[in-house]
């Protein structure tokens, strides 16, 4: 889990640092969460969620419709949360 990874870096280190999250994901298989409000480090993404007011609007594989999501030029009605998200929320409490 990554709650802004490139925030406070460089141009260049950024790109360093998606490459690895990337080639975690590619090549070890393992699973990136990361919250970004950086459009261009969300274009990376192989699926992208759209919180509104603390409720899903999208979640897609599309980035442009999740764009079109975070502009408001979508339907703002909540996506039932994945089932991953919802046992994780058991969990969590």
């Amino acid at each position: 889990m990554a709650d802004e990874p490139t925030g406070n870096l460089d141009s260049k280190t950024s790109r360093e640092v998606i490459q690895l999250l990337r080639s975690l994901n590619d090549e070890a298989g393992i699973t990136i969460i990361l919250v970004t409000h950086d459009q261009d480090i969300g274009r990376h993404a192989k699926r992208t969620l759209v919180l509104r007011d603390g409720q899903i609007v999208e979640d897609t594989t599309d980035f442009a419709a999740a764009l079109r999501a975070l502009h408001g030029d979508s339907p703002a009605h909540p996506v039932p949360p994945p089932h991953i998200a919802v046992k994780a929320a058991e969990r969590l409490g």
